[in-house]
């Protein structure tokens, strides 16, 4: 059983494109709400690979916490995701800047 899982962790691993190896998320303030934490994301060929980065942030940054909501706020000809996700008590959002994938 370990084999398989390992066999299938290295197959998704070497699926990833080199094009998705440059996604990066730039700090930047949110202008559409209160948010812990807010990101510029650069790179991503479309809408997938964005959201994909934004999972894979949390997954790595905020261990444990569970997304509870998502929403799509357009302001302007700017578009951004806003996650929220809580931890026991606590509850954040988290503000994504998509207007490079648009």
């Amino acid at each position: 059983m370990a084999l398989l899982a390992s066999i299938a962790l290295v197959a998704a691993l070497a699926s990833v494109s080199s094009a998705e190896a440059k996604v990066r998320l730039k700090p930047i303030n949110c202008p559409v709400a209160k948010a812990a934490e807010s990101f510029r994301i650069t790179g991503a060929k479309g809408e997938l690979e964005g959201v994909r980065s934004e999972y894979q942030w949390l997954a790595a940054n905020r261990p444990g916490w569970k997304r509870t909501d998502q929403a799509l706020i357009t302001k302007g000809n700017k578009a951004y995701d806003l996650l929220t996700i809580v931890k026991g008590r606590k509850k954040q959002v988290i503000c994504f800047d998509y207007r490079v994938l648009w």
